[in-house]
């Protein structure tokens, strides 16, 4: 009988252990990335419980799981029902609040301190990822952040090595049109469109990364609208919790971040109901509106970003082109978009190796970046046209310059994503990797000769 309590004894010790070294709540930031606002609470499952809230609200466990957070901007860490949709933790139908990937961490606090997630600058790198061209939604998403930055003081601009950004891609799992968390996270950030989002969902979804909270889920809520619980659908109260943060301004019926009046309903009838001086009034019909930002949006957004003085940003969004291999024969980058490969010095065609290039074009030069990379429509190198003389082409004579002018960043720290050591050849004037031991070989005869720059590159 002793035997038996010792061992019993020890099996209970060894339990309470391994429950107090669970790891913490995580999410992830890409690659290498680690974000420091973490909460130190572990993942809460609940069953057959309710979690009260204001405006009389009730939220059932019913699938959800339970989970202590301080989201951005909030003054405290609150308890939130969230539902986990494969990797992802979604508050309130579309907010990512954390992940189940390892090593990387969460929302919140760490140690304390708060931090911003405000970008800078109101200035949002966009990545956008191949899975948005396989659906063909990438003229849908590219004129949808060319309308933002028509109309917004935010600058919506394609990455090239900002070590944080967005990535925006397709995803035929998510609960409803687009998912996205709110506010800046440190590293790659997801944002999720499912093949039935349009415009008004990236507009949506981009102002949850620009930090901006649904608008019936602001704290102040109950003075301007009520929740009719007895029309929503099962398990949909959990889209209208509490979202403390950021206020902007008035209280916005037409916002884009609005729900309509009949949002999640199971009947038809009104699940949210206005109110004017404490008593039912007509919803304005404007009220859960994609067609466009409100005037209060706009205004909010500016204010919100208020150190930023300029209105709207008119900053044409250019997608990179995709398709800059590195040939493993020359060791030149060439565009291998077409079925024919080009011509290499190493004779025969290019032979495409490692990463898929993006190389933003036709934008303004910078310090950190330079101008005039062409595309040479006889060998499909890549070189430098800055020059009266446009370098050697192994097809005979010099390069000639064709489409867009590249715009390339150098002598910037490498970020996840990118990779350094491509070189000016001052021989052949082609874009070279120079990481090798071996330089390739050179249209102007022997190896690659580096000089200039250290450009790092994109890769998808």
């Amino acid at each position: 009988m002793k035997k038996i309590t010792l061992i019993s004894i020890a099996m209970l010790l060894s339990l309470y252990c391994s429950a107090q070294s669970r790891p913490t709540f995580q999410k992830s930031n890409g690659p290498g990335q680690i974000n420091k606002n973490v909460s130190t609470q572990p993942i809460q499952k609940t069953t057959n419980t309710s979690l009260p809230a204001k405006g009389k609200l009730t939220l059932r466990s019913n699938g959800f799981i339970k989970m202590k957070l301080r989201l951005p901007f909030a003054a405290k860490e609150m308890e939130y029902m969230v539902r986990k949709v494969g990797h992802y933790y979604i508050l309130n139908d579309d907010i990512i609040v954390g992940n189940d990937f390892p090593k990387t961490r969460s929302y919140s606090i760490d140690n304390g301190i708060f931090t911003n997630y405000k970008w800078d600058n109101a200035e949002i790198p966009v990545v956008i990822d191949k899975s948005i061209f396989e659906n063909n939604m990438q003229n849908m998403v590219v004129g949808a952040l060319n309308e933002m930055n028509t109309q917004l003081e935010l600058r919506i601009v394609a990455r090239t090595t900002q070590e944080d950004y967005v990535r925006i891609e397709f995803s035929s799992t998510i609960l409803g049109s687009g998912e996205s968390p709110v506010g800046r996270q440190g590293g790659e950030q997801p944002l999720f469109l499912a093949k039935s989002a349009t415009k008004a969902t990236v507009w949506h979804e981009l102002l949850h990364a620009a930090g901006i909270w649904h608008e019936q889920s602001r704290d102040d809520r109950d003075k301007f609208i009520q929740i009719n619980e007895a029309n929503l659908t099962d398990g949909a109260e959990h889209n209208f919790q509490y979202e403390s943060g950021n206020n902007q301004g008035d209280y916005d019926f037409c916002s884009i971040m609005h729900y309509s009046a009949n949002a999640f309903s199971k009947n038809g009838q009104p699940t949210i109901e206005c109110k004017s001086n404490n008593t039912t009034a007509p919803c304005p019909t404007c009220m859960g509106q994609r067609t466009g930002f409100s005037a209060q949006d706009i205004k909010g957004l500016d204010q919100f970003y208020n150190e930023v003085s300029r209105f709207a940003s008119h900053y044409k969004f250019i997608l990179p082109q995709a398709s800059w291999r590195f040939c493993n024969k020359c060791s030149g980058m060439f565009f291998d978009g077409y079925m024919d490969k080009g011509s290499c010095p190493e004779k025969g065609q290019h032979q495409a190796a490692g990463y898929n290039f993006q190389l933003p074009h036709d934008i303004a030069g910078t310090a950190t970046s330079q101008t005039s990379w062409r595309y040479c429509s006889k060998c499909y190198l890549l070189f430098y046209s800055g020059y009266t003389n446009k370098g050697t082409c192994n097809q005979g004579g010099a390069h000639i310059a064709a489409g867009y002018n590249f715009v390339l960043p150098h002598d910037v720290a490498g970020k996840p994503s990118t990779q350094s050591s491509w070189r000016y050849c001052n021989k052949c004037y082609v874009m070279f990797y120079d990481g090798y031991a071996k330089k390739g070989l050179c249209a102007a005869g022997g190896a690659h000769t580096s000089a200039g720059y250290n450009f790092v590159l994109s890769y998808n």
